[in-house]
């Protein structure tokens, strides 16, 4: 039981050896801009498939980098998030408002 904890924490999942999270994203926005910019603006799928390649070779790389990208990024998000119990007291202060 440990080894799965283990190699689950040692190698995050990817996809196409990038993270998986930005790689399904990156996918998902790519097929809508192959369906709206064919359907609008009449634009070769093609393009929008080299730039698929090219943004997940992109990906790739920041991931052999950094491995735990997919964990850091919604990390990063929750860390920017202000809380309700500080409020400005004197200027350059913020006061605690159980």
């Amino acid at each position: 039981m440990p080894e799965k904890v283990m190699r689950a924490v040692a190698s995050p999942a990817t996809l196409f050896w990038a993270p998986m999270l930005p790689a399904i994203i990156n996918m998902a926005l790519h097929a809508l801009g192959i369906v709206y910019a064919w359907g609008l603006f009449k634009v070769s799928p093609l393009l929008i498939i080299i730039s698929l390649i090219v943004f997940h070779m992109v990906l790739a790389a920041q991931g052999a980098r950094e491995p735990h990208m997919a964990t850091l990024l919604p990390a990063w998000a929750y860390s920017k998030r202000s809380t309700r119990n500080l409020i400005k007291g004197k200027p350059g202060t913020r006061k605690y408002v159980p």
